[in-house]
């Protein structure tokens, strides 16, 4: 594009107009300053009409799920009714291998864990695996229990929870990865297919820049054979199986940016895994999956590959293992990622500033997680999604979607953050306003930032609101009419198209 863009907003600047050529901004300033040189230049004169013009923006913790046609969607069900009957209806149509995702039991009106005897009547002697929303605990039907216990033997005994001795068909943690070993692969094809529908809904909103986290081998092959990667801005965090063969292969994907390896310290909140120092409400402390041995093997793993060391740790005893293991192991701050650090109390947020990792959130578990006050501890509480707090204590703080565990959407990221969601009555004190807001979605730990600034790549998104004039809620209505990555056209809505043919 050659263009001046005019009468618009532009984020962190005083002026109204800003000239993009050759894939640069190339100035900023006030339209009447700049009208000799655009004149001069031959260039496009496009009228913003008062909307915001931003930085691109990034998602820095996202998971292409492979949830297509075959796939059983169960987000948004209210009982363990209604689960059944998705399951009964599905069984009819497919009689195929059952596998779903995205049930959440907090928001049951039984108030409980489905059971294997909830569906083995529907299911038969069809396999069903059916994934929570958190992706660290699964329902299994009789059908599947029998088949890891075929598979992996006593192994599976240690993740399944058993109710008056018997195995509920509940299954938490690594026992979620092997029940999904179970289910049959889709094909390169089918997964390059829905990797390009993926990767449009994300530029449709202004992303252009993701950290897809924990890739496997036949996803990085996907990825790198989609064609993706000239449309948007790729990078992968390994799974370590991954990361140990392209160690011992040498191995290289084009275009596809590698930017580590992510590992696993502790479960979910909604699991009661996420390891808690106080314990939850209910009982329980959760389980630190992470060894000290293991995160550096992790390390070494993320350090031959030239990237980061991505932990997922969300709760308080989890986040405070892995800044003790960094720090003994003395790994260089910008090296390591910490994943979610969902509760971070006074203590460890200082634990965080002196070590200073990335640290990457996920602001809508502030309205999806509207349950938590009947899982913390009310002294707990007070801290989980301590965004301010973190932002304060001068931490690199990047948000996300964790999609599919929480919608794609970043502008209803940024109104999670600005009203708190559904937690603001117990932590109101972390507000954030709009700017800095949207300013943990103009960055990610692998790619950098995305900036306005003279001379630099045009990677830019044109709203259709002018976000100084909305209170944080209604930044959820937001959408882009003009996305330009390194000064190209990638997106522009269908109201604006006029205007830039």
């Amino acid at each position: 594009m050659r263009a001046i863009l005019v009468n618009g907003s532009i984020f962190g600047f005083e002026g109204d107009s800003l000239i993009v050529s050759e894939g640069i901004i190339v100035k900023v300033g006030y339209e009447s300053s700049l009208t000799d040189y655009f004149m001069s230049e031959g260039l496009r004169k496009i009228d913003l009409e008062g909307s915001s013009i931003i930085p691109s923006l990034h998602d820095s913790h996202t998971h292409v799920p492979l949830m297509g046609p075959n796939t059983l969607d169960l987000r948004g069900i209210r009982s363990i009714d209604e689960l059944k009957e998705k399951v009964r209806r599905w069984v009819l149509r497919n009689k195929a291998f059952i596998y779903g995702r995205g049930w959440d039991h907090t928001i049951f009106k039984e108030h409980r864990y489905p059971t294997r005897w909830d569906i083995d009547p529907f299911t038969g002697d069809i396999p069903a695996v059916l994934v929570r929303v958190c992706g660290h605990v699964a329902l299994l039907n009789t059908k599947a229990v029998r088949l890891l216990h075929d598979r992996f033997g006593n192994r599976i005994n240690e993740y399944l929870i058993k109710e008056d001795g018997r195995p509920s068909g509940i299954v938490i943690e690594e026992g979620v990865d092997l029940a999904r070993t179970l289910i049959p692969k889709p094909t390169l094809e089918e997964i390059r297919k829905y990797i390009i529908n993926y990767v449009m809904e994300y530029i449709s909103l202004g992303v252009t820049h993701l950290n897809i986290m924990s890739v496997s081998k036949q996803l990085m092959d996907a990825l790198s054979s989609s064609g993706v990667q000239d449309l948007i801005n790729i990078g992968v965090y390994l799974t370590p199986e991954t990361a140990s063969e392209f160690v011992s292969s040498g191995r290289i994907n084009k275009g596809i940016r590698l930017c580590g390896v992510k590992g696993f310290a502790d479960g979910s909140f909604g699991g009661r895994t996420a390891h808690l120092r106080k314990g939850y409400r209910d009982g329980g402390k959760g389980k630190l999956l992470l060894s000290e041995a293991s995160f550096k093997q992790l390390y070494s793993l993320s350090h031959k590959l030239g990237g980061q060391l991505a932990i997922h740790a969300i709760g308080d005893g989890a986040i405070e293992a892995v800044l003790n293991y960094a720090l003994r192991a003395g790994i260089p701050r910008k090296k390591l990622r910490i994943e979610h650090a969902s509760l971070t109390p006074p203590d460890i947020i200082d634990k965080l500033s002196l070590l200073k990792p990335h640290v990457v959130v996920q602001p809508h578990f502030l309205v999806s997680d509207w349950w938590l006050s009947t899982a913390l501890k009310p002294s707990d509480l007070r801290w989980v999604y301590s965004f301010k707090s973190l932002m304060n204590a001068g931490l690199n703080l990047y948000a996300s979607s964790d999609f599919p565990v929480e919608p794609r959407n970043p502008y209803l990221g940024v109104s999670s953050a600005v009203s708190r969601g559904m937690l603001q009555a117990y932590t109101y004190e972390e507000t954030l306003s709009t700017e800095n807001a949207f300013q943990a979605y103009f960055g990610d730990p692998c790619f950098g930032s995305s900036i306005i600034k003279e001379g630099v790549e045009a990677n830019l998104v044109v709203l259709d609101e002018n976000i100084n004039s909305l209170h944080g809620y209604d930044v959820a209505a937001i959408k882009p009419k003009l996305v330009l990555s390194a000064g190209n056209v990638i997106y522009v809505s269908s109201d604006f198209q006029s205007k830039v043919s």
